[in-house]
């Protein structure tokens, strides 16, 4: 219990900023709809599709809800379908690329070792205790879209988010392991960031081709097929699990070296 409450004392801040930073995120989409209301006019629709024709990484699907001017759709193309997963790419890197490299600059990484703890459970400590924090953070964040609904006399529909999130958290947990597993080999945590966001960019790159689309992570966590209510990808998901689990497993490896 001690190196979990240390994870947890050392990583609060961060949990608490991005708990409001997400969530004033997720709210500005609920301000922003009655003023999208007015802007949308014909013009408006033709010039989205003309952009849309030049931009062919971005499907029509995430401006569909705005187009349309439908409640559930516009929030999830604008929250799940984009602001959600393009914050937590950027989240993610001050989430989970310092926790190791940190601990060598600032040279505590001696003081971990001598103590009578297994390097699994240090590894296993520092792995759970943030990414708990950061699947929190995207879960409330988009929950407190509910109340806001009610606010605006809208019906939220929770099947919809459901999918998303279920999407997103895997997306999450494999972006979290990338730059944990990344942490692990560098002593330096602004080189852990560094690396993990070039990691990111190259991830991303399936995105911008039309023919890959399926094979990049961000375009899964977009939940484009939710959207279009087809049916969650669990075989995706289990897939994305188990190489997240294989990445902690190999930063564990790498650290039981540098305890050697």
């Amino acid at each position: 219990m001690g190196i979990l409450l240390k994870e947890w004392l050392e990583s609060r801040w961060r949990f608490y900023i991005g708990l409001i930073v997400f969530s004033l995120f997720s709210l500005l989409n609920v301000v922003l709809y009655p003023w999208l209301k007015t802007l949308i006019t014909p013009e408006f629709i033709s010039t989205m599709e003309l952009i849309l024709e030049q931009m062919p990484f971005i499907t029509p699907e995430q401006v569909q809800g705005a187009i349309n001017l439908n409640w559930n759709a516009y929030l999830y193309g604008s929250w799940i379908s984009k602001t959600l997963y393009q914050g937590m790419a950027i989240y993610l890197l001050f989430m989970a690329a310092p926790l190791l490299a940190s601990e060598e600059s600032r040279g505590t990484l001696e003081f971990l070792i001598a103590k009578p703890i297994s390097s699994f459970s240090i590894i296993t400590a520092k792995y759970s205790v943030s990414l708990i924090e950061t699947i929190i953070v995207a879960i409330f964040s988009t929950l407190i879209l509910y109340p806001a609904s009610l606010y605006m006399r809208e019906v939220f529909n929770f099947s919809l988010f459901f999918g998303g999130l279920i999407q997103s958290i895997a997306g999450i947990a494999f972006l979290f392991s990338v730059a944990f597993s990344i942490s692990s080999l560098c002593k330096d945590q602004v080189k852990a960031i560094a690396f993990s966001a070039l990691a990111y960019i190259a991830l991303s790159l399936p995105s911008f081709l039309p023919k890959y689309h399926h094979l990049s992570i961000f375009r899964f966590m977009q939940g484009i097929n939710i959207l279009n209510q087809e049916p969650i990808l669990w075989g995706t998901i289990f897939l994305l699990l188990a190489a997240s689990l294989i990445l902690m497993l190999i930063a564990n490896y790498i650290f039981e070296k540098k305890e050697i």
